[in-house]
């Protein structure tokens, strides 16, 4: 019997790292963690429904930045942009991402990957305030 690789979807690259770190404060603002700032699409996205290993609620969200990236995420190509959401918004069941996409597993995490890749070539750097 052949035995199908794990596929490691919480793997991120070294060069996607700020990307991510973006996309994770995105996330937040879609999922609506300040009501009063978050996407009117996502406003009452349950918090239950997403789940996260690391609470982030202590951290503020930029709004400003948020909303950049949403720009750029409705840009992404059709699959590229659900498997990111699937990725930061969702963080469902793998299988049934990949299925609804129609692609395998491995192929789910490549679109994850050029995803971020395409967001992070696209975006423009971020401000750090101090």
């Amino acid at each position: 019997m052949l035995m199908k690789a794990y596929v490691d979807y919480n793997l991120i690259k070294a060069e996607h790292e700020e990307i991510h770190v973006r996309l994770q404060n995105w996330a937040r603002w879609v999922r609506g963690g300040n009501t009063a700032l978050s996407h009117p699409m996502w406003r009452f996205f349950k918090e239950k429904e997403a789940s996260e290993s690391v609470p982030l609620d202590h951290i503020p969200i930029n709004s400003l930045d948020a909303h950049a990236l949403e720009k750029l995420v409705v840009d992404l190509p059709e699959k590229q942009r659900h498997a990111v959401r699937w990725w930061y918004v969702y963080a469902n069941n793998p299988r049934k991402a990949a299925k609804l996409l129609g692609v395998t597993m491995d192929a789910l995490n490549e679109l994850v990957h050029d995803a971020r890749t395409m967001l992070k070539n696209r975006a423009k750097p971020v401000a750090i305030r101090k």
